[in-house]
């Protein structure tokens, strides 16, 4: 039999075993607990990045469908622009042509049309893109003035057409025009230091109603 001394050390013995074994399960379900709660933690996670992909893959849908239009609208206008272009061609070709069958008649129509329009006054229409190039309008209807144009009128085109990179000098009729156009240009640059001009011809199908000898200066975006 043990006595009483043996006893108590296996009662002590036994009860630092449980208690060890308690530690050992509350360090176990404590690991447990915590495992878990980074898990859920990482889910929420994971759930709004997935939320986020989710979103972007929409506003890409949405961005791909809006493209498809734009880019036929581009298609469309490259058409125009390539249209246009081959009607310029196609007139350049005939006048060439027609130069070269019969120089002398051609010189002759050419010549009566420029009469022509000698006997009408030039009119000179300046457009602006904001209210901060009128003094620049004004020097421009001056000096044109002083150079002998005398019909002259300024308008707004803020609202109509989208800024050009130069400053172009619009005419309607050619080879009629093209001459005095260029000579509008030229007054530009050297009297009023505006380098970044030149002449542009429009085509009558693009220009609506017009008259001979009329001009359009069409001031570039700021600055000048």
């Amino acid at each position: 039999m043990f006595n009483q001394s043996t006893m108590d050390q296996l009662a002590k013995a036994s009860r630092q075993a449980a208690l060890m074994s308690l530690l050992g399960a509350l360090v176990v379900v404590s690991s447990l607990i915590y495992s878990t709660v980074k898990l859920y933690s990482k889910q929420k996670e994971l759930s709004a990045l997935q939320e986020q992909v989710k979103k972007t893959q929409q506003k890409l849908d949405t961005l791909n469908q809006q493209v498809g239009p734009l880019n036929q609208q581009i298609g469309s206008l490259n058409q125009q622009i390539d249209s246009l272009n081959n009607q310029v061609d196609s007139k350049v070709k005939i006048l060439k042509r027609l130069e070269a069958l019969s120089p002398d008649l051609t010189g002759e129509v050419v010549q009566k049309s420029v009469q022509e329009n000698n006997a009408i006054a030039p009119q000179v229409y300046i457009f602006t893109l904001d209210q901060s190039q009128q003094p620049t309008a004004e020097r421009i209807a001056d000096t044109l003035k002083g150079k002998g144009f005398q019909d002259i009128a300024i308008q707004s085109a803020e609202k109509e057409e989208k800024p050009q990179p130069d400053t172009q000098v619009r005419f309607f009729r050619y080879p009629e025009d093209k001459r005095e156009a260029q000579a509008i240009v030229d007054i530009l640059k050297s009297s009023l230091g505006m380098s970044d001009s030149r002449t542009a011809y429009v085509l009558p199908e693009n220009a609506g109603p017009t008259e001979p000898r009329q001009f359009e200066i069409w001031l570039k975006k700021s600055p000048l």
